[in-house]
């Protein structure tokens, strides 16, 4: 019985995931055309990855707590894009750019190694001879 509430618990979380990313591939048509390409490329490319680490077949707590702070900075995303365009002479707004992307790509990082180490850590352990 516990098995099928985190499998509920599982699917569950993916569908909020897959509606947030939608959500914010929505709200990206209100910037201007070439904002919106380049974000919804970004914001695109990242739910590809989750897609990805989603599927594996043990899916830890922890995995899901980033997922959760990962979806929240994706949100910022269309904000980020549109502020940098708007203001793309100033250090500071390619700097605010610049790290969403690279705190995004690290939580997803974070997220594969967990998923690796809880799936596959079998494959890691060095045999006693």
């Amino acid at each position: 019985m516990a098995h099928n509430i985190f499998k509920n618990f599982k699917e569950r979380n993916v569908a909020i995931t897959d509606g947030v990313f939608a959500i914010a591939m929505t709200i990206l048509v209100f910037p201007s055309i070439l904002i919106y390409f380049l974000s919804f490329y970004i914001v695109y490319n990242f739910w590809e990855n989750t897609v990805f680490l989603l599927n594996f077949k043990k899916v830890s707590n922890n995995v899901f707590s980033l997922n959760i702070i990962t979806m929240a900075a994706v949100c910022l995303i269309p904000f980020a894009t549109g502020f940098l365009f708007q203001f793309y002479n100033y250090v500071n707004v390619n700097l605010f750019f610049s790290l969403l992307i690279m705190v995004i790509s690290l939580l997803y990082i974070l997220m594969f190694f967990l998923l690796v180490r809880d799936n596959y850590s079998e494959h890691f352990k060095k045999k006693v001879l």
